[in-house]
């Protein structure tokens, strides 16, 4: 996380100091709250509410759940087809330098 703000925005954060490391944790933690409370509300308006509630005669939550299996069936045929896994591969090795584990 330090070394991707560090390329990212140019800080110098040291990944031992505890200031950082409950900095880090605290906006991980709300980032983590904050998709937990959406998650809850997309439950809310996808789960259906029946015939007997206020929404009754015009809801559509069926159409919201079909629409997010659409978007994850194309998602899933995407990364299927295309792999992305598979070119990280050659990222994460350098030819020019040894790794550690090489170098010994």
């Amino acid at each position: 996380m330090t070394s991707l703000s560090h390329n990212r925005f140019g800080t110098n954060w040291d990944p031992t100091n505890h200031e950082t490391i409950l900095l880090i944790t605290v906006v991980l933690l709300a980032i983590h709250i904050a998709a937990l409370y959406l998650g809850l509300m997309l439950l809310n308006v996808v789960f259906p509410t029946g015939l007997t509630s206020a929404r009754g005669l015009f809801n559509s939550a069926w159409i919201t759940l079909l629409m997010m299996v659409i978007i994850a069936v194309v998602g899933a045929v995407y990364f299927l087809i295309a792999r992305p896994d598979r070119k990280v591969a050659g990222h994460l090795h350098d030819q020019l330098e040894p790794t550690r584990a090489e170098r010994h």
